[in-house]
């Protein structure tokens, strides 16, 4: 009698699903209380393990080869010509695997004239970043809509790969998000170096190297995003 107990009590016990902690699994808990998470990898590709670094930022390709960036060849403006520096009042942004993320966000909230606390910052700097991580990791149809990026992705960690660390709040944003993102918000983004590290220009200031989303400079009123790189692994503003 008593065995035949002990052994209904344990077929129950090993037909309830567990997690690694003995805890039931999160079928068991209302769907209410659950955490909705964003997608950390393409629907039409293989789960994989997430890879994490914490605390540090995750390194990739600069976004730009800055010997090549600073020829005059790789300028916007191809000419053997000096280049005049342009000046701007520069925003320094906290480097922290978002700082691109960062100095657009600020940079769109001043063309909007809003004041942002650092919290909002943080926030819509982690909004941005979610954008292009559903535009280039949720389905292939969204994905088609930016080439250039997939194919910029391709030269660095591989799409699989970036798709299981775009939304890790280290990974540094680059040339890939430039590009989706100058799309998503319709507003050109031009990136500029110190005038000191461009072989065209004389002066000081500040040389642009690169825009993305050129074509919405043309529609007239879409004033650009101005980010300023330093030829390494950082962004900050320019106002």
């Amino acid at each position: 009698m008593h065995d035949a107990r002990r052994e209904r009590a344990s077929e129950r016990t090993a037909a309830a699903p567990v997690g690694a902690s003995g805890r039931a699994r999160s079928k068991d808990v209302p769907a209410a209380s659950r955490r909705r998470r964003a997608p950390t990898a393409s629907a039409d590709e293989p789960a994989t393990k997430r890879e994490t670094t914490p605390r540090e930022t995750i390194p990739r390709s600069p976004a730009f080869e800055l010997a090549r960036a600073t020829s005059s060849k790789g300028a916007n403006k191809s000419s053997s010509k000096k280049r005049k520096g342009e000046f701007y009042q520069v925003v320094r942004v906290r480097g922290d695997g978002r700082c691109m993320f960062r100095a657009l966000a600020l940079g769109l909230a001043a063309l909007a004239k809003r004041n942002v606390t650092s919290g909002e910052e943080e926030f819509e700097a982690d909004q941005l970043r979610l954008a292009v991580a559903e535009s280039l990791c949720r389905t292939a149809e969204k994905r088609a809509n930016f080439g250039e990026a997939v194919t910029a992705i391709s030269f660095e960690v591989g799409l699989e790969t970036y798709c299981r660390r775009i939304l890790e709040p280290t990974f540094w944003g680059g040339e890939p998000e430039l590009l989706v993102l100058s799309r998503l918000i319709r507003r050109p983004i031009k990136v500029y170096i110190n005038a000191s590290q461009a072989r065209n220009a004389e002066g000081g200031g500040f040389v642009d190297i690169q825009t993305y989303g050129e074509e919405f400079s043309k529609e007239g009123k879409r004033k650009p995003v101005r980010l300023l790189y330093n030829g390494e692994n950082h962004y900050d503003l320019l106002l």
